[in-house]
């Protein structure tokens, strides 16, 4: 295993608590995530034609782009083809991809399940007034996207029957993941590797993801309802969205669920950790890192006529010939000692190294945690009823312009 798990700082010991609810998740089925077998041939067949545009702007909302979001920043960054992640319908920011992005050298992606996004809907028309070729993905046949791309004769791809924030392995996800340049069969992989792993049927000694989620349950029992997520790893770092979005959108119901957020790290050290050793004593950390570097040999060079300079307690010479690799590493251990000092709940979840099949087993892992917190809290892992109702209000609110009926 390529993904590992360490929660032997965040107190938690005893899962006797919940042994029947540990017995009740032996016995559920498989998640449609799981069993769903993408076709990779299909996926390559409908990235075709699209190989032929140096830029794509891929539109929608939460599922839709945020595992796509995080394939890019850990691995599609270097590919032939420059991304943008367009998830609103801010008309400047609209304006601003369209100055950057000629129409002749683009393609706009319109991704929602659902085809009733309002929101990507209406980006899709700023670029299709223009001239930009659109390629949509959606799979309710009665959605108004399904029944656009017919009427436009736009290029179809299908959507699988999975939600949106468990679809990363998916065409959701590898279509984008393909023209990214990422290696989507080594990604496939790595995430049916981590869901056999993490199967139902693995005891929570050596089931990662149940064993984090069963963690962080018990400490939300204890009143931890914040979770602070510094990840040192700017590879890493995009996946952030889409782990926030699983948490959330999964188990926040019924008034119990924990609150979570992060950010590039050391970067939050400066701000967030005040809130961290400080703040409110509700909250545990939740630390994400790569445990290796590509580049493990580059040091900090500072200049011979500098060394003397004062630093802390020390000079600048203390810090020269140290590798940029450790000084990284150093940075996560003074927030994780000094967490532990201050008797705060930590656990950490790293990666050996950062590779289409470690992405794939760290995307999986994530969703099969959010799985488990989910019926932990006895509640639905696949809805998200709050979620709907913001979008019916604002409809409304778009629908009362129309009619003359608004406030303004």
């Amino acid at each position: 295993m390529t993904v590992n798990i360490d929660t032997t700082k965040a107190g938690i010991s005893d899962f006797s608590g919940i042994s029947e609810k540990l017995k009740q998740i032996k016995c559920m089925e498989l998640p449609a995530f799981v069993t769903h077998r993408p076709d990779i041939s299909r996926i390559k067949e409908d990235c075709s034609r699209l190989q032929g545009y140096k830029n794509i702007i891929l539109i929608g909302n939460g599922g839709s782009v945020n595992s796509s979001y995080a394939l890019y920043y850990s691995l599609g960054r270097t590919g032939d083809r420059e991304f943008s992640f367009l998830t609103t319908m801010e008309p400047d920011h609209i304006s601003f991809l369209k100055s950057r992005y000629k129409k002749e050298d683009t393609a706009v992606l319109i991704i929602s399940k659902s085809g009733t996004n309002i929101g990507p809907l209406e980006s899709m028309f700023s670029f299709l007034a223009d001239g930009y070729n659109i390629v949509s993905m959606t799979e309710d046949p009665n959605g108004a996207l399904m029944k656009i791309a017919k009427r436009k004769a736009f290029p179809l791809i299908l959507h699988p029957n999975i939600g949106g924030r468990y679809s990363g392995r998916s065409s959701c996800a590898m279509v984008p993941a393909e023209l990214m340049g990422i290696d989507i069969s080594g990604f496939n992989k790595g995430c049916i590797d981590m869901y056999d792993l993490c199967a139902p049927s693995v005891d929570i000694s050596n089931n990662p993801a149940l064993r984090l989620a069963s963690t962080l349950y018990l400490l939300e029992k204890q009143g931890k309802v914040d979770v602070f997520m510094p990840c040192y790893s700017m590879q890493l770092s995009g996946f952030l969205k889409l782990i926030v979005q699983l948490m959330h959108e999964s188990f926040g119901k019924n008034s119990i669920g924990q609150t979570y957020f992060g950010g590039d790290s050391p970067e939050t050290q400066h701000h967030t950790n005040q809130r961290f050793f400080g703040g409110r004593k509700n909250i545990t950390g939740l630390f994400i890192r790569s445990e290796s570097q590509d580049d493990n040999k580059r040091c900090v060079e500072v200049p011979c006529d500098l060394l003397d300079i004062r630093l802390r307690e020390g000079s600048l010479g203390d810090i020269s010939g140290v590798p940029y690799e450790k000084a990284l590493e150093y940075e996560f251990k003074g927030t994780w000692e000094h967490a532990l000092e201050k008797n705060i709940p930590v656990s950490l979840v790293s990666v050996d190294s950062v590779n289409a099949c470690t992405m794939g087993e760290f995307m999986a892992f994530w969703q099969y945690v959010a799985v488990y917190a989910s019926l932990l809290r006895d509640v639905d892992p696949f809805d998200q009823p709050q979620v709907e109702a913001s979008k019916e209000i604002s409809f409304k609110m778009r629908k009362a312009y129309n009619t003359g009926s608004r406030e303004d």
